[in-house]
């Protein structure tokens, strides 16, 4: 075989390659979970796996039969070499092992990435070097994510050594079921702690790359091409072009704005935005085809050497400075070792095939970063070129429009292989793709193929190229650069129009809860059959059985939820805040509250819409709100839209904020009902279960008195257990409550004003007379007691959301509830 001819095809022989790192991988990904298997007994039985594979493959030459023996050999092998639980490493100067809790301390370090910002505060990856406390002066070695408010400094660049006076404290992991954990992403980035610059004055340069030794200046050489290239854009390009810009050209999306990047999600063409095969593609189309056409005009060299095999070789070089550049985040190295492999082999006159290039890039990348095969990026890159290799044959075999005799005719059978191509291509990734979406992201966009096929040429074919062709031009001409910028954002500006107008079409994006492991895995199996059985009268048997146990599972969830007679109650930890999840017999679910302070205005979305599609919820049939306090609603109104209830409960009192309007006016558009409870009535019953508002302050007509004291009152009863949200109100109130004669007795107590002193008198409790308390809210300086846990006869338990995470209490009985926190 020829250089000129290497077909992608599947061989048998590949498929011991594949299995391999397949198998791998998922050890990686069960240590990963935490899943620890002791090192003895997995490595006898790697060895015993190993050597009968070995001999049916050596001896035998049984390909089939080694298979599983082998695959199994690698699974142990990932369990032995993965890190469970993503734990710090074990070095004593690691920041990590010294900082074990929040404190102020002066870091001294380098700057190691590109700062970057979103609009309101800047983020700066710096490796320490020092600790400087009172007690002491420490070495330090690790990354530290510092976050100050307002743009970076001006003067510190990639490379920099820099002194900050910063509060840092270990990343908090993630606190609710279903919430996105922050704490692993940043630790797969070798980043365990991070802090907080109160201002720009804290922070300063002391030592410029240029007074550093030549090794440090080539290390930082090409975050600092990324720094100025970012630069230059900031000057250029104005937003929101210039999130998009620096997305596709340095792999940075901070910049993106919400409304952008919103639209980009809901047309399920978020992977144009990151870098991956197509920019690295595209990069070595045009640098082979520029040094090809250079060799060209020499005759004589043409004579002595293959053009071709030089042109491809010489590619390597723009490749890996452009990885380095963009950041080289995993799809940037997947696509990177793909492109070398097939490179390599085109100057060997090798065969190749897609799925063992894919699976050396795999093994490569996990060898040396294991724990990135728990990363999204990592699954869905490889996911959708392994499901795009897959339908590759399907894609390449048919497709020729017949040409008429008409001019346009003709063109159209031009075109239109292409066309069907770029189609089918995205719909074999997507549907690669679709149960990682489902269980990470809980949405995907139907529409996508359709998106991705008019957004792409715009995007990754125009201002991509135009943006490439700047970068190489920068150094020599700022003005040339700048006008092909210019000419490429009308590209960005097309993709922007495209993507608005598709993400406002019905059903552009649909919303699912998250699937389980067995949905999954029947799911691969049934595209596993399509692929590895295809041709074989069974294909349709074992499609047909994948799909009927695939549907099995959420037929089974939701006669179960039908068929439940216990209840659950979820205080979700949302900060500063509060939000409770009510799962009622029968599959009933409501929801009191849903807010948070500060930055975690979109705790909805973030933290309480995960936890219902994680419990399998589709459907709210009640959302209710305390008080109009932003941190009681400002995340109702993403819960109003994806999980339409019937009813939206309000106290009815007046609210100068216009975000509270907003809300009204977004359940009014929905046709959700908007009610104002009485005292006394019952909000929802079924059997033994009920809900009641006891309470009517909010009815009273007192001017002058605050959202908080005008809270509904809220009673649960499940069987011979009671449940009591008393919102904000204050003692006051309390002793209202307790004179009105009202049930107040409850097993759980939600705090009244988030545990505050100026709530929750002696009276109240003692009419109350609870077994357990929960707090929502944060820790104050490490403080988490309270006069009631002193209580006599009966000790009250105390839970809070800021050290526990989110509680759940669960009731199967009606007569006790059980408390489970998230959090250890």
């Amino acid at each position: 075989m020829t250089s000129n001819s290497l077909p992608c095809r599947p061989a048998a022989k590949d498929d011991l390659l594949f299995v391999a790192v397949l198998c791998f991988a998922a050890g990686l990904g069960a240590a990963d979970l935490g899943v620890v298997a002791p090192p003895v007994v997995c490595a006898g039985l790697a060895t015993t796996l190993a050597g009968g594979g070995l001999l049916l493959l050596l001896k035998h030459r049984r390909l089939p039969c080694a298979l599983p023996l082998l695959g199994a050999f690698f699974l142990c092998a990932g369990l032995l070499y993965g890190d469970p639980g993503l734990e710090p490493p074990r070095t004593p100067c690691h920041i990590a092992r010294q900082i074990h809790e929040k404190q102020e301390v002066s870091l001294i370090g380098v700057l190691a990435r590109m700062p970057t910002t979103n609009g309101e505060t800047s983020t700066l990856i710096v490796s320490a070097k020092q600790l400087i406390r009172p007690a002491a002066s420490t070495p330090a070695e690790g990354l530290v994510r510092l976050i100050m408010p307002g743009p970076p400094p001006d003067d510190l660049m990639p490379g920099d050594q820099c002194i900050a006076r910063t509060t840092l404290s270990p990343v908090r992991p993630a606190t609710s079921p279903g919430a996105f954990d922050y704490r692993a992403h940043l630790a797969r980035q070798g980043i365990w702690i991070k802090g907080w610059v109160p201002a720009p004055v804290f922070i300063a340069r002391i030592l410029t790359l240029q007074d550093q030794d030549p090794w440090q200046r080539l290390r930082y050489l090409p975050e600092r091409l990324r720094y100025h290239l970012g630069r230059f854009l900031d000057q250029t390009i104005e937003p929101p072009n210039l999130g998009v810009y620096k997305a596709i050209l340095l792999g940075e999306t901070s910049e993106i704005s919400e409304a952008v990047l919103e639209n980009f999600k809901a047309t399920g063409v978020m992977h144009l935005l990151a870098i991956s095969g197509l920019h690295m593609g595209l990069l070595a189309w045009c640098c082979a085809s520029a040094i090809t056409w250079l060799l060209k005009r020499s005759p004589r060299l043409m004579l002595i050497v293959q053009v071709r095999k030089i042109a491809a070789l010489a590619t390597l070089l723009p490749l890996t400075g452009y990885a380095l550049i963009a950041g080289f985040h995993t799809p940037v190295i997947r696509s990177l070792i793909m492109v070398v492999v097939f490179i390599l082999a085109l100057v060997a006159d090798r065969q190749w095939a897609v799925r063992t290039n894919l699976a050396i890039a795999a093994l490569l990348i996990l060898l040396v970063t294991p724990e990135a095969c728990g990363a999204v990026s990592f699954q869905l890159s490889f996911a959708a070129v392994l499901s795009i290799a897959c339908a590759a044959p399907y894609i390449m075999s048919s497709g020729q429009h017949p040409a008429g005799p008409d001019k346009n005719q003709r063109l159209l059978g031009k075109i239109w292989p292409w066309l069907r191509a770029a189609l089918l291509v995205s719909l074999a990734a997507m549907a690669g793709t679709l149960p990682l979406m489902l269980y990470h992201f809980n949405r995907f966009s139907p529409i996508a193929p359709l998106a991705t096929l008019l957004v792409e040429p715009f995007l990754c074919i125009w201002t991509l190229l135009l943006g490439l062709a700047a970068g190489l031009v920068l150094p020599f001409s700022t003005a040339a650069a700048a006008l092909l910028l210019k000419a490429g954002a009308w590209g960005l500006v097309a993709a922007d129009l495209i993507t608005t107008k598709l993400a406002a079409l019905p059903l552009a994006s649909i919303w699912l809860p998250t699937p389980g492991f067995w949905e999954i895995t029947w799911y691969y199996l049934g595209l596993a059959s399509i692929w590895f059985l295809r041709n074989r009268r069974l294909v349709p048997w074992v499609a047909a059985t994948c799909l009927l146990l695939l549907s099995g599972g959420p037929i089974a969830t939701m006669l179960t939820a039908s068929a439940s007679t216990g209840a659950r109650v979820s205080v979700v930890d949302v900060g500063d805040g509060s939000a409770v999840v009510m799962q009622l017999p029968h599959g009933r679910n409501i929801v009191v509250d849903c807010g948070s302070r500060g930055n975690d205005a979109n705790v909805g979305s973030r933290l309480v819409a995960p936890l219902l599609w994680k419990n399998r919820t589709s459907r709210v049939e009640q959302i209710i709100v305390s008080h109009p306090h932003t941190d009681h609603f400002n995340g109702v109104d993403f819960l109003l839209q994806r999980f339409h209830p019937k009813i939206l409960w309000v106290n009815g009192t007046a609210s100068l904020d216009p975000e509270y309007g907003r809300l009204l006016d977004l359940a009014r558009h929905l046709d959700i009902e908007i009610r104002v409870p009485q005292s006394g009535e019952v909000l929802y019953t079924d059997g033994a279960t009920r809900l009641q508002n006891l309470a009517g302050f909010h009815l009273s007509g007192k001017e002058n008195q605050s959202p908080n004291q005008q809270s509904l009152v809220l009673r649960l009863e499940h069987g011979q257990t009671a449940f009591l949200l008393p919102g904000d109100i204050g003692q006051a109130e309390e002793e209202q409550l307790v004179l009105s004669g009202r049930p107040l007795r409850a097993d759980v107590l939600l705090a009244a004003h988030h545990g505050a002193t100026s709530s929750n008198s002696a009276l109240f409790l003692a009419a109350v007379a609870p077994s357990s308390v929960i707090v929502s809210g944060r820790e104050k300086d490490g403080k988490n007691t309270y006069g009631w846990e002193k209580a006599q006869p009966n000790p009250i338990t105390t839970w809070r959301t800021g050290r526990h995470g989110t509680v759940t209490f669960a009731s199967k009985d009606g007569q006790a509830w059980t408390a489970r926190p998230f959090l250890p």
